[in-house]
């Protein structure tokens, strides 16, 4: 690792921390039919140029040629570069992803949230489709017909396998084509960034329990796991499990950077086009310029490449832990929470910024357990969402307390931000989490049901209401706090 490299990676972090504390957030929606299933490809091209009529810049994918992302610029803090919220999609054609710039608080990033989804629910409302506040596609089977054909995302075949998925449907990393996240980004300084971090990567456990919506998948309806969302991460990379879920406890922005220099995937843009690294083992070799690097393309087409400082930020996206640093930012990124019903989008968002406002006693509480006892509470968290099994320590216990640090996280801010952790408190209180009416709407009500309360906007069912009134005591609590 060099100076210069390090200089790269710290210099967004060394800028000072906007007052109130900046966030912004990548909400990840599945598009579904009226039966539950994923639309046409088609269907989302001409979303796009929907969009372009109302007033959007439209960005083809210059391998392609297909409309990929749209574009608006946001009112954003003058402080803040990075000012466009866009319209794009995930690895999967079918999962929009709304990405707004930078905000001082949560009330302004709804806003342009609602805002947005105004542009875009009319036009899928028209062809019978819906953006449900679910965290994977209910019924479509991952495949390469699923996967929107981007440049980058079409790379994700050359490091996968075919452990799950049949060479005539795909390589596994297609599972990552019907996943839906709900990710933020909070502006940290160079202080707080590795505390923030591994606090985040920590509390994984209780984040997922509180958030996990991803029980039916794939067109099953078991209750198996309930963030199903995050399992497939190792379905799709099972070779780089060290690039996954929970790394290392972190020292310092040095040791962050060190482990970054080990990540194996390198595809790196030169002139508008995307190259794998062929011939280096890691980023590490690939910087030191032991050799040349040699780069594929899509194509085939091989050229030399002579390695920049700013090649780090190409490699930052390959570190798919639960909590990262992105240095092009300055931020930490909370990745690991499913997608929310409609009406509770920014709670993780509201979760993830308390934590961080609150650092010092979120690091008292992480120091509590040690690392791999994270982990295992990671793993019954994905499992079994709110219903954890006893065990030697109070999970819920820590679940709620959790959940105290960041309420009183925003309460510091001043911005009247904590009501947007409502929706948890009613979770803690009834020990269930979104996975668990997903699962009781499917099983007594079918797709419809499900798509009464998971799609945007959200018709109210007074029947289905009265009919769980009697036969399951907390659906009709929580239907009620919708």
């Amino acid at each position: 690792m060099t100076n210069q490299l390090y200089r790269e990676f710290v210099k967004k972090f060394t800028c000072p921390t906007p007052t109130p504390r900046t966030i912004g957030i990548e909400c990840e929606f599945p598009i579904v039919t009226h039966k539950g299933e994923a639309p046409p490809f088609s269907l989302i091209q001409r979303l796009f140029i929907h969009l372009e009529k109302a007033g959007f810049l439209l960005e083809r994918d210059s391998f392609t040629g297909f409309y990929c992302t749209a574009t608006k610029m946001a009112a954003s803090p003058s402080s803040t570069a990075f000012y466009q919220d866009s319209i794009t999609t995930d690895v999967g054609y079918s999962i929009l992803e709304i990405v707004l710039a930078p905000q001082h608080t949560l009330y302004q990033l709804e806003t342009r949230l609602t805002k947005i989804l105004h542009h875009i629910l009319p036009f899928l409302l028209k062809h019978q489709c819906y953006i449900i506040g679910y965290g994977i596609q209910p019924c479509a089977t991952p495949g390469h017909e699923l996967v929107m054909p981007k440049e980058r995302y079409l790379f994700f075949k050359h490091f996968s396998y075919h452990n799950f998925i049949p060479p005539t449907k795909g390589f596994d990393s297609d599972h990552l084509a019907i996943t839906a996240s709900n990710q933020c980004h909070i502006k940290v300084n160079e202080t707080e960034a590795i505390d923030a971090v591994n606090i985040l990567n920590a509390f994984s456990g209780p984040l997922i329990a509180m958030q996990a919506n991803s029980p039916i998948w794939n067109n099953q309806h078991t209750d198996q796991y309930k963030a199903n969302r995050e399992l497939l991460w190792k379905y799709a990379f099972p070779n780089l499990s060290q690039q996954l879920g929970i790394p290392p406890k972190f020292t310092s922005l040095s040791d962050y950077l060190e482990h970054l220099c080990q990540i194996s995937t390198l595809l790196i843009p030169r002139d508008g086009t995307y190259y794998q690294v062929i011939n280096k083992t890691n980023f590490n070799t690939y910087y030191q310029q032991k050799g040349v690097a040699i780069g594929r393309a899509l194509n085939k087409k091989e050229i030399p490449i002579t390695p920049q400082p700013e090649d780090l930020h190409h490699i930052v996206p390959f570190s798919w832990f639960n909590a990262r640093l992105v240095p092009k930012y300055g931020t930490v990124e909370s990745r690991m929470c499913c997608q929310q019903p409609p009406g509770e989008t920014l709670t993780s968002a509201a979760l993830t910024l308390g934590l961080i406002e609150n650092i010092d006693a979120a690091k008292i509480l992480m120091q509590r357990l040690s690392l791999q006892e994270w982990k295992q509470f990671r793993m019954e968290a994905i499992k079994h969402g709110m219903a954890l099994k006893k065990s030697s320590h109070d999970m819920i216990g820590i679940i709620k307390e959790v959940l105290t640090i960041a309420y009183i996280g925003l309460l510091q801010r001043g911005q009247q931000e904590e009501q947007f952790l409502q929706p948890l408190y009613n979770r803690i209180k009834t020990l269930e989490s979104p996975a668990d009416i997903a699962l009781a709407l499917m099983h007594h009500g079918g797709m419809s049901a499900f798509l009464s309360h998971y799609a945007f906007p959200t018709p109210k069912q007074a029947e289905w209401h009265q009919y769980l009134k009697h036969s399951n005591s907390f659906l009709n609590t929580s239907l009620n706090t919708v």
